[in-house]
């Protein structure tokens, strides 16, 4: 029986075995794999603003009393930026529709504008309660 080429692991997955345990570590590696299975568009947009973002939460949120939150992720993939927007629980756990569909979004971004940048203060999550 052929052995199996190991997997590569991802920076993020190499970056969660450095760190000590904390609830932000686990909350990102939640996400992280809730979010594994949602596709991008072939197209990125050229540049994702806050304003946009925000606007995208408060006029598309579903009608479902179980969220109460939301949470952006960045998830670099040169050239572009890979951007999860996802609603969660009180738990901070993504919420899914009755099909089990992802509430939420996935977008490409050549780039976030400055103060989009500055909310995320160097991290990879934001959340916008």
């Amino acid at each position: 029986m052929p052995s199996q080429t190991p997997r590569s692991r991802s920076l993020l997955s190499h970056l969660f075995r450095l760190i000590e345990p904390d609830d932000l570590r686990v909350l990102i590696r939640h996400l992280t794999q809730a979010v594994r299975n949602l596709t991008a568009p072939n197209e990125p947009v050229t540049e994702l603003t806050y304003s946009e973002t925000i606007s995208y939460f408060v006029n598309e949120r579903p009608d479902d009393p179980r969220i109460v939150k939301g949470a952006v992720l960045l998830m670099p993939r040169r050239p572009v930026i890979q951007v999860h927007f996802l609603f969660l629980n009180e738990q901070n756990a993504p919420l899914c529709n009755s099909l089990g569909d992802l509430y939420g979004r996935t977008l490409l971004a050549v780039r976030l504008d400055d103060e989009f940048q500055e909310a995320f203060g160097g991290t990879d999550l934001l959340i916008l309660e």
